[in-house]
């Protein structure tokens, strides 16, 4: 399995985009998450804050809107990355590494080169009562179409 990695700077823009994610964010046994990791990287869990300790995490990135450089109104799509927090062993350096990932068919292998194709749906509904409360429901599906695959 391919593992690459994203860097910290912000690729140029050639597009427009608007989405939605959701953080899931676990603690799996650091031994087992290394081995994901090339060598020169190490694990770099939060130390403070509602994270503390994660060391895996699965987003769910719903993408509302995009436009190429034009303008021009791409389709909405969905991925789900996979993904460590690490650091650069020689320089210290803090990535998040991109190890795996669904994507629609058309979009394989996705950005990174490292995502499965799968059919994804998402069912959102939002709803603001008097006093300013809102109540997000989100429902997601994915079935990867390569049954290997971590969904």
């Amino acid at each position: 399995m391919p593992i690459l990695l994203a860097s910290c700077s912000p690729p140029a823009q050639s597009s427009t985009e608007l989405h939605v994610q959701t953080q899931l964010r676990f603690k799996a046994p650091d031994a087992v998450v290394q081995k994901l990791l090339p060598a020169g990287f190490e694990l770099n869990s939060p130390a403070v804050g509602p994270s503390k300790g994660f060391n895996f995490a699965i987003i769910l990135v719903d993408y509302l809107m995009a436009q190429n450089a034009e303008g021009k109104p791409l389709p909405p799509h969905t991925t789900i990355p996979m993904t460590i927090p690490a650091k650069k062993t020689a320089t210290g350096e803090s990535v998040l590494v991109v190890f795996n990932g669904l994507v629609d068919q058309a979009d394989v292998p996705g950005p990174y080169g490292v995502y499965g194709a799968a059919k994804l749906t998402v069912e959102r509904r939002s709803q603001a009562d008097a006093e300013g409360k809102s109540i997000i429901d989100e429902t997601w599906q994915g079935k990867a179409d390569d049954l290997g695959r971590v969904v």
